[in-house]
């Protein structure tokens, strides 16, 4: 196992890139802390769930963005603290690909933009 200085020896040297976190939350737009802070029941959460349509999805055009800013990399929260996974999981129903989005989302276009993306 290389030390912690290899592996992240990159990171000093790229130094500029987007941390994304996007889930359920954007939708009301209020925090992502929303469910526990507003005391939200499981069912009124699940409106988002159900809403979850990525339509505002376009991680082509903010992977071209980011490029054109000069970020190197981008990290994705792909698992929330609420339990939603932007991934399919046999973990779990909570997840992106059982919303009317019906997919994981953004690994492949953040790596064809040649951006390194870490989810």
């Amino acid at each position: 196992m290389s030390t912690r200085e290899e592996r992240t020896r990159w990171f000093l040297q790229d130094r500029f890139g987007m941390f994304i976190h996007w889930g359920l939350y954007s939708i009301p737009a209020r925090g992502e802390w929303i469910r526990g802070n507003e005391r939200m029941s499981y069912e009124q959460y699940k409106t988002y769930f159900d809403e979850f349509d990525a339509s505002r999805y376009k991680p082509r055009e903010w992977a071209k963005a980011a490029k054109a800013a000069g970020q190197k990399y981008a990290v994705l929260t792909t698992k929330h603290h609420d339990g939603f996974c932007l991934f399919d999981s046999k973990l779990t129903d909570f997840k992106a690909t059982n919303t009317p989005a019906g997919a994981t989302l953004f690994r492949n276009t953040w790596t064809r933009s040649g951006r390194k993306a870490f989810v």
